[in-house]
């Protein structure tokens, strides 16, 4: 009895050893209704294009959905039976048209038979079960007859296969699995339509031939899946022409179709009755339950190969299950009714995965999924893996398990030795991390114990709680913990064989460097840094103890302040389980994005066993099993790497996509663009953002995948927009296109044309006009202008003659005859120069300034000499021909002389300079010292003298000339402001 016992039992535990692994992906679902846009609930059927946008056929018309957005077609509106995608040409029947074609979900319908309601006919109004083979033969069926159409809607043969059928139109399916080959799945049996002999005949093999068929399904080139309406399922090998039988559905679900999806790289078939869709196990000898649903009917499941979501159309909406790729659930063969998390992790040379659970029980889970369970009866803290040894460290010592086996590994310990973790160290020491004790060190393999003591106080290891250690890749010895009076960072220092905390190192003084004093686990981060977790946050420590960043939960949104397990991915982001839920600190961006079980984790509770696995991937000890997560995956979002442009709104209206190119008319100025990268996933995953071509900065629209424009400038823009991950970051393949918007003909460039025709033309009349009116113009004020210098110099000649009469009368009166004779004489001369000049509109500059000697002469005598003259002439000026208007400077020196000098009581002085300012203008400085304005003008007052006009004649003659031409009258004053005189400044334009 004992030995049948013994038997029974080492039967149970290898049949228990090699059962596979549960493991499973996870699903979400979620469910699309008529108040997500759909016209109607009751869906019957899916299929998607080439690039990826899902079509859906409702009983009130199809409609395209990109994830975001449902178009529902403009002009197919009644219930749509059957549709079939090829190339992405949409074969469709429905019950208003019949059966017709379109060259894509925006374009004209092209009609290839229409349904005839009018004669007692049942079947040529049904084009069920729509298939297009690869010469666009569009088959379908009816009530009792198997036919196809050519898309220009020749003739076709029909096929009966039920005499006189009018209860039922039934599900068949088409298939073309050879090349010239259509078959038929009914419930009559599997036929075979040859191209060669144009003929629709049974199946030649009986066995699969006469059987009647629920659906079928085309597993690859050779294979094809059948489901007999008994509820048989098999495989049918077409070269080999041999079948064979999988596993009946449980319960004998009535099948209603079959079909795959991509495990990864591995095919899962799976088949569906109107509750349940069931998928086989690798060798197809068992079924599960993926999903079942609840208070409707499964009408079809479609599997879409680019986003990998499985649409179940329902008649109570459209149900999207999402596969969750990047989280797979494995639980222990042996489920335990207590909590039993898995609460250490490690992985072996053979990529095999190692945990210790609560219960003290060590699991191996190989590459083939396979489990192996070691007992041992101690309390275990921890597994480690190192070389071909599997380490556990318990509370009752070291255990190695090695080729299937556990032993004890013979130490020499104390007692009460509480081992928390192992090591075993590049220079093949075993360091034992104990509770309350030192590090305990051991040569390896032969396990002499090394007696060498740190030089660290006794105190450091009763005082403090050492929870991790690790050796860095410089070989260096780290471990953390709480020190209550240091930070719980520390390493060892090999020459002094003492335990060094990082905080007493110059560069780490600032206590703000630390995230806390509190630490769990350390791990390595690449370059020979380390990352240490705990209470609070994180901190990444150099090689060399220099903390270089720190991560908490005051400055960051970290969902829980108790961080266990730690470790950096391959592309440098910092992945950390918390009490709640997992954690991804973005090294690039700066930012941490929190996974939960919304996103497929079974807890939120993960501060059991983690590691980090040879390909990439995280294993995370959750109750009764762990995780694997892929944060690549997590964070590049499926079919992520592309964006499609969906719809395209012109002031309100949808416009058909035609390209990358959108065309504004005249009369239209607001635009809405939607997009989507079509991967169907967490909406809040991916955001989006847009920039014109030039511009440097990028507009960012968050989750929101529309952008709209509003009142556009006419112009050609090019506009790109962007798809990235909640990280920020984004994807290199941008969408691209460009708008044209065409401006009203008023400011259209051939508007502006002849706007400027015209104008010009205008211009040139005007012009033309102006031009005669300032000829005739310029004639008359040449002959005005003539006159008026004429009237001006009369005036100038009586006014200075009669001023010359009154000087010569003086002498007379006064008996002055010789003085009187020669100030005649230069008088004559003057009167000569005068008459000679006051003909000429422009005199030379020297003829000027002789005529203006003869009157200073004049006036010197007049005056008694009361007054001296000086007249100077750049040298400059002395070899140009200069000419200017006559007897301007006469005006100005006289009225110097007479209301400046003449009141000075002692001599006088007048100053002329002739000056070239530059080769454009003359400047000629009248400069006297005599009694100034400002007193010859009280003088004035009490004078009855009739008033001078020269001056103001002259002034007017310049401008006259040219109004470039300018006088300025300036007072000499001294510091103390008393005057010094006055001097007049002229500038002619030569």
């Amino acid at each position: 009895m004992k030995i049948f016992s013994r038997l029974c039992f080492t039967i149970a535990f290898l049949v228990f050893c090699a059962f596979p692994g549960f493991s499973q992906k996870a699903w979400q679902d979620e469910t699309i209704k008529f108040y997500d846009g759909l016209p109607s609930d009751i869906i019957i059927k899916t299929d998607t294009d080439s690039k990826g946008f899902l079509y859906i056929s409702t009983q009130k018309g199809l409609s395209r959905y990109d994830g975001y957005h449902i178009i529902n077609h403009p002009k197919i509106q009644s219930p749509v039976y059957s549709f079939f995608i090829r190339k992405d040409k949409f074969y469709i029947h429905d019950a208003a048209t019949g059966l017709f074609v379109m060259n894509g979900f925006d374009h004209q319908i092209k009609i290839i038979a229409r349904n005839n309601y009018q004669d007692i006919d049942p079947d040529n109004d049904h084009f069920n079960n729509l298939f297009v083979d690869h010469k666009n033969r569009v088959w379908c069926s009816d009530f009792n007859c198997i036919k196809y159409f050519s898309e220009d809607s020749v003739p076709t043969q029909k096929f009966r296969i039920h005499s006189n059928n009018k209860s039922e139109s039934e599900q068949i399916v088409f298939m073309e699995p050879i090349p010239g080959q259509i078959w038929a799945f009914t419930k009559k049996g599997l036929f075979v339509w040859d191209e060669k002999t144009k003929q629709l005949k049974p199946h030649p093999n009986d066995l699969i031939g006469r059987e009647s068929y629920q659906t079928a399904f085309q597993l690859d080139a050779s294979n094809v899946l059948m489901v007999t309406s008994s509820g048989k399922i098999g495989q049918f090998n077409i070269g080999e022409n041999q079948f064979s039988a999988w596993a009946e559905i449980p319960e004998n679900e009535p099948i209603i179709g079959a079909g795959k999806y991509y495990d990864g790289k591995k095919p899962v078939f799976f088949v569906y009755s109107n509750q349940k869709i069931f998928t086989a196990n690798d060798s197809k000898t068992s079924w599960r339950i993926l999903y079942k649903i609840e208070k409707s009917q499964i009408n079809e499941v479609h599997t879409d190969s680019l986003s990998r979501m499985l649409w179940i159309a329902s008649t109570k909406g459209l149900i999207k299950l999402s596969p969750i790729d990047a989280i797979t659930n494995v639980e222990f063969p042996q489920k335990s009714e207590m909590h039993n998390p898995a609460v250490s992790i490690a992985q072996d040379a053979e990529k095999a995965i190692w945990i210790s659970d609560k219960n003290n029980s060590v699991w191996r889970y190989d590459s083939d999924k396979r489990w192996k369970q070691f007992k041992i009866p101690v309390a275990i803290n921890t597994v480690t893996a190192f070389k071909t040894h599997i380490f556990v460290a318990s509370d009752k010592g070291l255990f190695d398990i090695q080729k299937e086996s556990v032993s004890k590994i013979k130490l020499k310990l104390p007692e009460t030795a509480t081992i928390r973790k192992c090591i075993l160290t590049s220079k093949d020491e075993l360091w034992l991390l104990c509770a309350g004790i030192p590090i305990q060190r051991f040569h390896w393999p032969d396990l002499a114990k090394i007696d060498r003591t740190f030089a660290n106080d006794p105190l450091y290891w009763t005082a403090n709680s050492w929870n991790d250690i690790i050796e860095n890749t410089d070989g260096k010895i780290w471990i953390a913990g709480w020190a209550p009076k240091n930070y719980g960072m520390q390493y060892h220092d090999a020459a002094k064989d003492k335990f060094i905390d990082i905080a007493d190192l110059a560069f780490n003084k600032e206590r703000d460097k630390f995230f806390g004093d509190y630490n769990n686990r350390i791990a390595l981060a690449g370059h020979n840094g380390l990352l240490f977790s705990g209470y609070g946050g994180f901190n990444r420590v150099e090689g060399n103890g220099n903390i270089s960043k720190k991560i908490d939960i005051n400055n960051y949104p970290i969902a829980n302040g108790r961080i266990e397990g730690i470790a950096q991915d391959h592309s440098g982001n910092v992945v950390f389980a918390t009490a709640d839920g997992l954690h991804i600190y973005s090294t690039a961006n700066d930012k941490i994005i929190r996974i939960s079980q919304i996103d497929g984790l079974p807890s939120d509770d993960l501060i059991y066993g983690f590691k980090k696995l040879a390909d990439g991937t995280f294993a995370i000890g959750t109750d009764n099993g762990f995780t694997i997560v892929d944060i690549k995956k997590l964070l590049d979002p499926k079919g992520g790497h592309k964006l499609e442009l969906c719809s395209i709104k012109i002031d309100g209206n949808l416009r058909n996509i035609h390209g990358k190119n959108i065309e504004l008319s005249e009369d239209e100025n607001d635009l809405v663009l939607n997009f989507s990268t079509l991967s169907f996933t967490d909406k809040q995953k991916i955001f989006y953002r847009y920039q014109f071509k030039g511009d440097n900065h990028w507009n960012n629209l968050g989750n929101n995948p529309e952008l709209s424009l509003n009142h556009i400038a006419p112009g050609n823009y090019d506009l790109i927009v962007q798809a990235g991950n909640h990280l920020g970051q984004w994807h290199s393949k941008p969408l691209e296109f460009n708008i044209v918007a065409h401006p009203p003909f008023y400011k259209s460039n051939w508007f502006y044309i002849l706007i400027g025709i015209l104008l010009i033309a205008i211009v040139i009349l005007i012009n033309r006009y102006l031009l005669l009116r300032q000829r005739k113009e310029a004639d008359y004020q040449q002959k005005l202008k003539e006159a008026e210098m004429l009237t001006l110099r009369t005036q100038m000649n009586p006014h200075f003659m009669f001023n010359t009469l009154n000087s010569i009368n003086s002498f007379i009166i006064e008996n002055k005859r010789e003085a009187a004779s020669g100030y005649l004489t230069t008088f004559s001369k003057l009167m000569r120069s005068i008459l000679d000049f006051s003909k000429e509109e422009f005199i030379s500059l020297d003829d000027e300034i002789k005529t203006l000697g003869l009157y200073l002469e004049l006036e010197a005598v007049r005056l008694e000499h009361s007054f001296d003259y000086t007249i100077k002439v750049d040298k400059d000026l002395k070899d140009e021909i200069i000419r200017i208007p006559p007897l301007i400077l006469q005006p100005f020196v006289e009225n110097s002389i007479w209301h400046g000098l003449r009141h000075k009581q002692e001599q006088g002085n007048l100053f002329v300079h002739f000056s070239k300012i530059s080769d454009q203008y003359l400047k000629i400085r009248i400069e006297d010292d005599g009694i100034g304005r400002k007193a010859a003008g009280e003088m004035k007052k009490n004078q009855t003298h009739h008033k001078s006009y020269g001056i103001d004649i002259t002034i007017q003659r310049l401008e006259m000339l040219d109004p470039k031409n300018s006088v300025q009258i300036i007072d000499l004053t001294n510091a103390q402001g008393n005057s010094l005189g006055t001097a007049v400044e002229i500038i002619l334009t030569l």
